[in-house]
Order: structure tokens, then C-alpha cells, then sequence
């Protein structure tokens, strides 16, 4: 009896947490949802990547691009985070 009742304890527990996950589960993000994006710095990132893979750029430039760059991301795009209840 005890058994029989842990069993159906845990497969209830797996089918109910499945069904409270399954919704969120392969949800795609809605456009308003998404991070705004910019294709220039975008293109920028990737043309540096390239170059740092291929050998034409040194690791330090390549440091130093991607700090610009995110410098610049986050002066466009700035994050706004709300503040904790205290």
C-alpha cells in the first residue's frame, strides 16, 4: 500500500510538473519580446571574429574592438533594471 502510494506520488509529481512546463516548453520569443539588436554592431562583432580566426587580427585588437563595441551597444541600447522592493 505504501509503495503504491509513493509511486503514484511521483509519477503524478512528473506529469503534473509537465503539464505546468509544457506551455513554456519550444516558446518562441514574440519580436516585442527580443533584445533590439543592431545590424551595423552586428556585422562589426562578426567582421572581427572573422578577422581574429583567420589570424588577421591580434587577440588584444580583438579585446579592445569588443569593448568598443559594447560600449557602444550599451549607450544605444541602454538596460533598464528595476529596483528591488526593500
Amino acid at each position: 500500500m505504501t509503495t503504491g502510494m509513493i509511486v503514484f506520488g511521483v509519477v503524478f509529481a512528473v506529469y503534473g510538473m509537465a503539464a505546468v512546463l509544457a506551455p513554456a516548453v519550444g516558446r518562441r520569443m514574440r519580436p516585442q519580446e527580443a533584445v533590439p539588436m543592431s545590424r551595423r554592431l552586428a556585422g562589426r562583432e562578426s567582421d572581427a571574429a572573422r578577422r581574429l580566426m583567420d589570424g588577421s587580427l591580434e587577440r588584444a585588437a580583438y579585446h579592445a574592438s569588443m569593448a568598443a563595441l559594447a560600449a557602444q551597444d550599451a549607450a544605444e541600447h541602454p538596460l533598464d533594471v528595476p529596483k528591488l522592493r526593500q
